[in-house]
Protein backbone atom coordinates (compact mmCIF):
# COMPACT_ATOMS: atom_id res chain seq x y z
CA UNK A 1 0.00 0.00 0.00
CA UNK A 2 0.92 3.35 -0.68
CA UNK A 3 1.91 5.72 2.31
CA UNK A 4 -0.74 8.97 1.85
CA UNK A 5 1.96 11.91 1.98
CA UNK A 6 3.63 9.71 -1.37
CA UNK A 7 -0.30 10.11 -3.38
CA UNK A 8 0.40 13.70 -5.02
CA UNK A 9 3.85 12.63 -6.33
CA UNK A 10 2.16 9.66 -7.77
CA UNK A 11 -0.94 11.52 -8.88
CA UNK A 12 1.56 14.17 -10.30
CA UNK A 13 3.12 11.72 -12.38
CA UNK A 14 0.61 10.08 -14.06
CA UNK A 15 -1.26 13.00 -15.36
CA UNK A 16 2.65 14.16 -16.51
CA UNK A 17 2.48 10.27 -18.36
CA UNK A 18 -0.93 10.65 -19.91
CA UNK A 19 -0.10 14.28 -21.06
CA UNK A 20 2.74 13.18 -22.75
CA UNK A 21 1.06 10.55 -24.29
CA UNK A 22 -2.05 12.48 -26.12
CA UNK A 23 -1.26 16.18 -25.53
CA UNK A 24 0.81 17.64 -28.60
CA UNK A 25 3.93 19.00 -28.75
CA UNK A 26 4.78 22.27 -26.88
CA UNK A 27 5.55 25.22 -29.36
CA UNK A 28 8.46 26.56 -29.45
CA UNK A 29 9.15 29.70 -26.62
CA UNK A 30 11.74 31.35 -28.59
CA UNK A 31 10.28 31.18 -32.40
CA UNK A 32 8.54 34.22 -33.34
CA UNK A 33 4.86 34.56 -33.25
CA UNK A 34 4.73 35.25 -37.40
CA UNK A 35 6.94 32.42 -38.44
CA UNK A 36 6.45 29.96 -40.83
CA UNK A 37 8.07 27.50 -42.78
CA UNK A 38 7.91 27.50 -46.65
CA UNK A 39 9.89 25.97 -49.54
CA UNK A 40 10.69 28.80 -51.78
CA UNK A 41 11.23 27.70 -55.77
CA UNK A 42 14.07 29.14 -57.72
CA UNK A 43 11.32 30.90 -59.85
CA UNK A 44 10.70 32.75 -56.60
CA UNK A 45 14.42 33.00 -54.96
CA UNK A 46 15.15 36.66 -55.61
CA UNK A 47 18.48 37.83 -57.45
CA UNK A 48 20.55 39.00 -54.30
CA UNK A 49 23.77 40.89 -54.86
CA UNK A 50 26.58 39.35 -53.98
CA UNK A 51 28.70 41.87 -51.88
CA UNK A 52 32.51 40.85 -50.46
CA UNK A 53 34.32 42.58 -47.95
CA UNK A 54 38.13 42.73 -49.04
CA UNK A 55 40.93 42.55 -47.32
CA UNK A 56 44.63 43.34 -47.90
CA UNK A 57 46.53 41.98 -45.12
CA UNK A 58 50.14 41.43 -46.51
CA UNK A 59 52.18 42.25 -49.92
CA UNK A 60 55.49 40.06 -51.03
CA UNK A 61 58.25 41.44 -53.19
CA UNK A 62 60.67 38.54 -54.39
CA UNK A 63 62.72 38.17 -57.80
CA UNK A 64 60.37 35.73 -58.58
CA UNK A 65 57.33 38.91 -58.33
CA UNK A 66 54.83 40.12 -55.93
CA UNK A 67 52.00 37.82 -54.20
CA UNK A 68 49.79 39.43 -51.48
CA UNK A 69 47.24 38.10 -49.08
CA UNK A 70 43.54 38.76 -49.78
CA UNK A 71 41.28 37.71 -47.73
CA UNK A 72 43.16 35.11 -46.19
CA UNK A 73 44.24 33.84 -49.50
CA UNK A 74 47.72 34.18 -51.37
CA UNK A 75 47.29 35.24 -54.81
CA UNK A 76 49.68 36.31 -57.64
CA UNK A 77 48.89 38.20 -61.59
CA UNK A 78 46.15 36.57 -62.96
CA UNK A 79 44.55 34.75 -60.24
CA UNK A 80 41.30 34.29 -59.22
CA UNK A 81 39.75 35.30 -55.55
CA UNK A 82 36.20 34.75 -54.63
CA UNK A 83 34.97 35.70 -58.84
CA UNK A 84 37.31 38.36 -58.88
CA UNK A 85 40.86 38.51 -60.76
CA UNK A 86 44.36 39.79 -59.67
CA UNK A 87 45.06 42.31 -62.37
CA UNK A 88 47.89 44.06 -60.58
CA UNK A 89 49.97 43.74 -57.82
CA UNK A 90 51.91 46.94 -56.55
CA UNK A 91 54.03 47.59 -53.60
CA UNK A 92 50.92 49.52 -51.18
CA UNK A 93 47.51 47.91 -53.46
CA UNK A 94 46.60 45.34 -55.38
CA UNK A 95 43.87 45.79 -58.51
CA UNK A 96 41.86 43.27 -58.99
CA UNK A 97 38.71 42.89 -62.06
CA UNK A 98 35.33 42.46 -60.34
CA UNK A 99 31.50 42.58 -61.66
CA UNK A 100 33.56 44.20 -64.96
CA UNK A 101 35.20 46.52 -62.79
CA UNK A 102 38.55 47.74 -61.54
CA UNK A 103 38.58 47.65 -57.45
CA UNK A 104 42.19 48.88 -56.10
CA UNK A 105 42.40 47.66 -52.22
CA UNK A 106 44.83 49.19 -50.64
CA UNK A 107 47.26 47.91 -47.69
CA UNK A 108 46.88 50.71 -45.11
CA UNK A 109 43.01 51.86 -46.65
CA UNK A 110 44.41 55.99 -44.84
CA UNK A 111 46.53 58.07 -44.96
CA UNK A 112 49.14 58.02 -42.12
CA UNK A 113 49.18 61.24 -40.81
CA UNK A 114 52.59 62.56 -38.83
CA UNK A 115 51.81 63.59 -35.36
CA UNK A 116 51.81 66.90 -35.26
CA UNK A 117 55.43 68.89 -33.52
CA UNK A 118 54.74 69.39 -29.99
CA UNK A 119 55.23 72.61 -28.54
CA UNK A 120 56.81 73.23 -24.95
Amino acid sequence: MIPVRGMPVLMLTAVMMLSAEHGSALPDPTRPADYFTRTVTADEQPMVQESINWHLTAIRTSPQGRSAIVNGKLVQVGDEIESARVLEITSTSVVLEYSRKQLEINLIPHRVKKNPSRTE
